[in-house]
């Protein structure tokens, strides 16, 4: 079969021989018209299926474009949240050294404090026992004195006692 285009119609010929030609017959067009249509149906349903094809792959690609930027997106809030959870970190342990810093220099200045008041209350001591001792050996000195002024004393009484007595024996003879 071979078909030549004419405008609006198409007119079909058969080839029975090399020679001689037929001409088909109009129920025979009829059919031949049918299987063009048919064909260019066919055609036009490849060229739509193409077209819905590229279309849902277009679409599937900006569906994938979304999801890469919902993902970009929340891989940015994830690290913007890990940088949140570091600095917070970082910022608790710098208040925990400063805390540890505080309290070491709390620590000392009551050592310190402890210190320079047994030093001071050791010298309080040492002097008031320097005191109570120079006082008691003050007290023992004149007590030596007084006992050395009874003893003089004592002496001389003793001493005049003998003279009155030689005296009056002395008399008395």
């Amino acid at each position: 079969m071979k078909g030549s285009n004419y405008g609006p119609f198409t007119t079909h010929t058969l080839h029975t021989s090399g020679l001689t030609r037929q001409r088909l017959s109009s129920r025979e067009m009829a059919h031949s018209l049918l299987m063009m249509d048919i064909r260019s149906e066919m055609s036009q349903g490849s060229v739509q299926t193409i077209i819905v094809v590229i279309t849902a792959a277009a679409e599937a690609l900006a569906v994938v474009t979304v999801a890469i930027a919902v993902a970009v997106t929340a891989a940015s809030a994830v690290i913007v949240v890990v940088v949140v959870v570091v600095v917070a970190a970082a910022t608790v342990a710098v208040v925990v050294v400063v805390v540890v810093v505080v309290m070491v220099a709390a620590a000392a200045v009551v050592v310190v404090a402890v210190a320079a008041t047994v030093f001071t209350s050791s010298s309080s001591n040492s002097s008031s026992s320097s005191s109570s001792s120079s006082s008691s050996s003050s007290s023992s000195s004149r007590f030596s004195s007084s006992c050395n002024t009874y003893s003089v004393a004592s002496t001389t009484a003793v001493v005049e006692r003998e003279k009155k007595r030689e005296r009056g024996r002395g008399g008395r003879r």
